[in-house]
């Protein structure tokens, strides 16, 4: 299956429809926080991952950091 990339760039993450779970997930974010958007719903979501993860032990120990979701852009974004 072969995606244009115009269609990759114009959709941003947060509007890509997910499977049935996933919806589910994010319609239970959008009502834990308020009724916000799904994009403030899902910034909302990864602030909050950001801060408890700041807030764990070690969690800048080398061997946390070489891990695979840590070289990610998401993970990245977390550990900011």
């Amino acid at each position: 299956m072969a995606y244009r990339n115009r269609d990759l760039v114009r959709e941003p993450l947060a509007l890509i429809r997910g499977s049935c779970d996933e919806q589910e997930e994010m319609d239970f974010l959008i009502e834990e926080y308020g009724g916000v958007s799904r994009a403030e719903a899902y910034r909302l979501a990864l602030l909050d991952m950001a801060r408890m993860k700041r807030h764990a032990r070690n969690s800048l120990s080398p061997s946390r950091i070489g891990q695979s979701l840590d070289k990610s852009s998401f993970g990245g974004l977390v550990a900011a």
